[in-house]
């Protein structure tokens, strides 16, 4: 948290001169949903091999699944 509330912020200002340009982030962050249920939600929507990868000391997940191929019908 302490990278979300007060190190980003802190460069955002340093870097862009903004006070306020980048605290909003903390707040929005935390809006989100956990990766486990976003993962959990990918699941339920046929995807399959569904995983993640969290990055930025765990603020930011990158998830991926794989569409099941379709089966060819035989007639």
């Amino acid at each position: 948290m302490f990278y979300l509330k007060i190190l980003i912020p802190s460069l955002g200002r340093l870097i862009t001169g903004e006070k306020d340009a980048y605290s909003y982030l903390y707040g929005s962050t935390l809006d989100f949903m956990e990766p486990n249920a976003l993962a959990d939600i990918m699941k339920g929507a046929g995807l399959e091999d569904v995983a993640f990868r969290r990055f930025m000391f765990g603020n930011i997940s990158v998830h991926w699944g794989m569409r099941p191929f379709p089966h060819a019908t035989t007639r």
